[in-house]
């Protein structure tokens, strides 16, 4: 098409076809379709005219470079889209030309057209929100990361030097979560208490991913690094390690003390009496 009907949304090639011209018109003689089939199941129109209107509301049909002239006269693509179907549809059924667009107003073929495109894009969002998110967990302390992640937002998410580091980032994540998964094999049982140790690992890990696997299996889990235990329980839980172990201060469900106190710390989490969970 030399125009277009209303001005490409999307920066990305995903994004850019779902809101093509083509796609667009599309979404329009869909929503006219839509119209017709609920007014004829409530018998306001003919079923007759509901089966014209369908049949005749395919996008590849219409001449796009005209219905773009004309919305650029009109003001809304709604308009002449409409009287191009009637027409069509008036080719094989004169009757049922007069039920296109039945009770509807131009706005809603354009608000409703622009919801169904955006549908179809929420899964491309949500792939690259969740690639941000890789990214930002894995780097969340890189300030070049978070004006990148700005700048390619408000760019349109165009691939270019801010797509890099993001995906750099979500690269690193990705490197992060295969080794905190493969760390999460090593966990062993004791009682209460889920305990693993790290030494050896296979690269970074992610130390709270990893706690969480620990808390899939037991009521408490360890994490066993660098010389010190960490120890997490669900905030939920009622544990606490605080008092426990009769530390100066922190979060009650979660502490780091010396590794050497592992034993002990085992006995005591096995002996105490059930935490009482916090309502």
């Amino acid at each position: 098409m030399s125009a277009r009907l209303i001005e490409s949304l999307g920066a990305t090639e995903p994004l850019a076809e779902i809101f093509s011209d083509l796609s667009v018109l599309q979404a329009m003689l869909d929503f006219e379709v839509a119209l017709a089939r609920a007014e004829a199941q409530l018998r306001i129109i003919p079923q007759s005219a509901a089966r014209a209107i369908a049949r005749a509301a395919r996008a590849e049909t219409f001449d796009g470079a005209a219905l773009a002239r004309e919305t650029l006269r009109a003001g809304t693509p709604g308009i002449p889209l409409v009287n191009a179907l009637r027409k069509k549809v008036q080719q094989e059924d004169a009757l049922a030309a007069n039920y296109v667009h039945w009770g509807a107003t131009s706005q809603d073929v354009a608000d409703t057209a622009l919801i169904l495109l955006l549908k179809k894009s929420a899964a491309i969002f949500d792939a690259e929100l969740a690639r941000i998110d890789k990214a930002l967990r894995a780097k969340f302390r890189d300030d070049q990361l978070k004006r990148a992640v700005v700048q390619y937002l408000v760019g349109g998410m165009k691939p270019g030097a801010h797509d890099d580091v993001i995906a750099d980032g979500a690269a690193e994540f990705e490197r992060r979560d295969a080794a905190t998964r493969e760390l999460a094999k090593r966990y062993t049982i004791r009682g209460r208490v889920a305990v693993v140790d790290t030494a050896g690992a296979g690269g970074p890990f992610d130390k709270t991913d990893l706690l969480l696997a620990g808390q899939e299996r037991a009521q408490v889990a360890i994490v066993r690094d660098s010389g010190m235990l960490t120890i997490a329980a669900p905030f939920e839980s009622g544990w606490d390690f605080v008092a426990m172990f009769e530390l100066g201060g922190g979060m009650p469900t979660r502490v780091t003390i010396p590794e050497q106190r592992l034993d002990t710390v085992i006995q005591k989490i096995n002996d105490a009496p059930a935490p009482i969970p916090r309502g």
